[in-house]
């Protein structure tokens, strides 16, 4: 009789469990069973905090570690490029100021009652697109310097230059110079004095150097670099139509702050609260004097003050997501982006959870280049680049706060890092297996649960106050910066 009674006990365990959830699976049927198929799922969207289907299992949110914030070398190298070659074009401008200084010659003049103040674009026909706000604060105002005839003790005269046509405003055509065979080819172009020889050999309105090289040159508001200066012949006298300006198409336009305006020599700046623009190459520079005439001259950069923001979403075609498979089970990944982590959201950049029902999955075993998630950021908008990768991650937990459940085994397999490969990042991923039973009911146990969750945060570096995927301008942004706030 006991030893019948003794049986019945153990077949009543022994059922108890398993009735037990199939009346919970009735009860929730988002508790059934995972498919645990070998077909790698979909990237997109989705709760990520996968769950064992018959008891509580997953990622230990409560306790996150984080990896250090890796820099991207990239980033780094391509600012130390343009700050290196803006700081040589400074140095050039400023000896250009400090040669004119010197000159000290007869200028054609500055606008009436404006000799402390920047000239203003005037109020000649406009191009569409964004235009600068008008700087207030003062400059000085240098000696003035004529475009006439040399100064006694000036070097021998510059080359003089003759070409072909250019984009006017309500004046005909003009000539713009091209490297001519003169007797005064010798000459740096540069040179104290060199531009009135040159002009007055060939006085047709056009633009010789911009910041102290015929070449092209970068033009930037960044405060530190935001001053060029233009020689040339004939641009005139200042008035309310002599402007100059930057264009590309009919998508960019940036008007000049005029400083100083002469005859063959002009010093203006940008307007440093410009944003929400993009870095533009072969731009334009157009400067138009009072009677409406322009010359023009192209193949210029524009780089624009730059601004860091996390990327809020990383687009899943840029997600290279691997699956692991081995005796049918599967470790494949869930994505979402932005982040929803606990079914919340959780803010940039991107979330990837995989789980595994009975299968330890070592990340060491897989082949080398089945090792890393991979992402793909030579997407981004122009001027745009990666800064830096940091990693939030969670081990996963066989324990629940609800029931004793004692854990028997637990091993983490792996190491979280990242890795830069010039605009593509590397995620090499780790994972944890566990197993446990409950105190209560010993023969409900789990077995080889094996779970890998981490959260991607990627900072961006570019453009200020425009969005890094799609470039266009971010208006509340924008609006700070004119404000003063940002």
């Amino acid at each position: 009789m006991k030893r019948e009674t003794a049986l019945i006990l153990l077949s009543v365990l022994a059922a108890g469990p398993v009735s037990g959830q199939r009346d919970a699976a009735a009860r929730n049927p988002s508790a059934q069973p995972e498919n645990n198929s070998q077909q790698p799922r979909p990237a997109a969207p989705q709760n990520s905090s996968r769950k064992d289907a018959k008891i509580s299992v997953g990622p230990n949110f409560a306790s996150p570690s984080q990896t250090p914030e890796l820099q991207n070398p990239r980033a780094g190298d391509v600012e130390a490029l343009v700050s290196s070659a803006l700081q040589r074009q400074k140095q050039v401008v400023d000896a250009e100021v400090l040669n004119q200084a010197k000159l000290a010659v007869h200028p054609t003049g500055l606008l009436q009652g404006t000799s402390s103040q920047p000239m203003a674009s005037g109020t000649g026909p406009l191009l569409s697109g964004n235009t600068a706000s008008r700087r207030t604060s003062s400059a000085q105002t240098l000696p003035k310097t004529s475009g006439g005839a040399p100064a006694a003790g000036d070097p021998s005269p510059a080359s003089a230059n003759k070409g072909g046509s250019m984009n006017t405003a309500g004046s005909g055509t003009i000539n713009p110079p091209t490297p001519g065979n003169s007797r005064f080819g010798a000459m740096p172009p540069n040179t104290p004095g060199s531009t009135a020889l040159t002009c007055s050999t060939n006085p047709t309105m056009r633009i010789l150097t911009v910041a102290g090289t015929p070449g092209p040159v970068i033009f930037t508001p960044i405060t530190a670099y935001d001053l060029y200066t233009i020689s040339g012949c004939s641009f005139g006298n200042p008035g309310p139509d002599a402007k100059a300006y930057l264009y590309k198409g009919g998508a960019f336009r940036e008007d000049l702050q005029i400083l100083e305006w002469h005859d063959n020599w002009v010093k203006l700046s940008l307007d440093p609260k410009i944003s929400g623009v993009l870095d533009q190459d072969d731009v334009t520079l157009v400067i138009q004097r009072s009677d409406g005439t322009q010359a023009s001259k192209g193949g210029f950069k524009f780089h624009a003050v730059r601004g860091i923001t996390p990327l809020q979403l990383i687009p899943s075609r840029w997600a290279h997501l691997v699956t692991w498979s081995q005796d049918s089970k599967s470790f494949s990944p869930e994505y979402s982006s932005p982040a929803i982590i606990d079914g919340k959201a959780a803010g940039p950049s991107a979330y990837v959870s995989r789980f595994a029902d009975g299968k330890k999955f070592d990340p060491n075993a897989q082949a080398p280049d089945r090792q890393y998630d991979s992402y793909d950021f030579s997407g981004l908008a122009s001027g745009w680049t990666t800064k830096s990768a940091q990693l939030k991650t969670f081990d996963i937990t066989c324990s629940d706060k609800t029931q004793p459940y004692i854990t028997t085994y637990y091993e983490r397999f792996g190491n979280w890092r990242t890795q830069w490969d010039g605009n593509a990042l590397r995620v090499y991923l780790a994972d944890a297996t566990c197993s446990s039973f409950d105190a209560a009911m010993p023969l409900v146990n789990k077995q080889n649960h094996t779970g890998s969750y981490y959260q991607l945060i990627v900072v961006a570096y570019g453009p200020r106050c425009t969005d890094p995927l799609s470039g266009k301008p971010d208006q509340q942004c924008i609006q700070r910066v004119q404000q003063g706030l940002q």
